[in-house]
């Protein structure tokens, strides 16, 4: 990375007919969506440069997602032909970082504001000098600044966002961004786990009883099963890889906290009025050597009650996040300021 650049990590999401949209066509259409967006990417060098970006896990073709991440090179929080964003509040940016540092500091018990502690220590001329060296003036310069620069640059990410937003397609939506910091490991590598929402569809329901299905599968210490390769099948432990599971009960997809969280319409209206209320939260490992697909775990469960092979369409799939190695969100390795 070129000295002065910062990578911003972006987790999007993707709705409705996007989701029949394959990975390589994902990566074309930010290429263009950053462009038309007007931010100030970084290129790779060459005689066929290119925008500066990488992306998490795939995600199935089919499957739709709250949790799509992607790492772009930028060589500045600016956006073409936008005014410099300005930080929220009543006042200026000066006053609202007051606002946020409000209350005396330990070597000032006067009762006006820091700033005004700050100001009359430098009007008089006191250069108390504190531990960490230098004056008691400077240093609330200093965090002062540092509470400005903060509000400027969540509000430049917040400009990022609602600029890639005014250019997309729909059914893909930026949700996040944050800025990471230097040597973080980029969004693929960096991918342990993924969880996901799963919705029998109508008639589709299990005919075995899912819940003690799911009891018994938790307290197994081994569960052998044969997964395809692209060099043919080998065996592993699937309950070693998936450590959450449950099920739950009771929640229609049409409406509830599916309706509040999810703006963008994920099925049509003919196919919510076919989704049943029975749906599984499901936490898998997802990393480049044993990649748990849903439907697999699903599957497992319909051979122990010999229920027949699970069909594509029965079952709605979202993915909702990505985990690195320590169970983090990967939107939390980010500084969202």
């Amino acid at each position: 990375m070129k000295a002065g650049n910062q990578v911003l990590r972006i987790r999007f999401s993707k709705h409705g007919l996007m989701k029949y949209i394959g990975h390589l066509d994902v990566m074309r259409y930010f290429q263009k969506a950053v462009r038309r967006a007007g931010i100030d990417v970084a290129f790779s060098e060459g005689f066929s440069p290119h925008p500066i970006m990488s992306f998490a896990q795939p995600l199935g073709v089919g499957l739709e997602s709250n949790g799509e991440y992607m790492d772009l090179e930028i060589c500045s929080l600016e956006i073409a032909g936008r005014p410099t964003p300005e930080t929220k509040g009543s006042g200026s940016s000066s006053e609202d970082c007051l606002t946020a540092s409000a209350g005396p500091t330990p070597d000032t018990e006067g009762t006006g504001s820091s700033l005004e502690d700050c100001q009359s220590l430098g009007a008089g001329h006191s250069a108390q000098e504190t531990e960490g060296g230098g004056s008691l003036f400077e240093n609330c310069q200093t965090r002062e600044d540092r509470q400005e620069s903060s509000l400027s640059r969540k509000a430049a990410l917040r400009n990022i966002l609602e600029a890639l937003n005014s250019v997309a397609a729909e059914g893909i939506r930026a949700e996040q961004a944050v800025i990471l910091p230097e040597k973080t490991e980029n969004a693929m590598a960096s991918v342990a786990s993924a969880s996901y929402t799963l919705t029998f569809r109508q008639g589709r329901e299990p005919s075995f009883p899912l819940k003690e299905a799911i009891s018994d599968f938790l307290s197994a210490e081994e569960v052998l099963v044969k997964k395809k390769t692209k060099k043919g099948e080998r065996e592993l432990n699937l309950r070693a890889l998936v450590y959450e599971l449950s099920l739950i009960e009771g929640q229609d997809r049409e409406g509830g906290n599916k309706a509040e969280t999810d703006p963008i319409p994920s099925l049509n209206s003919q196919q919510k009025g076919s989704c049943a209320e029975i749906s599984l939260y499901m936490r898998v490992c997802a990393s480049s050597g044993d990649n748990v697909k849903p439907k697999l775990l699903i599957q497992t469960l319909y051979d122990k009650y010999g229920a027949g092979t699970l069909s594509d369409t029965d079952l709605f799939i979202t993915r909702e996040n990505l985990y690195d190695r320590e169970g983090k969100a990967l939107i939390d390795r980010g500084c969202p300021y």
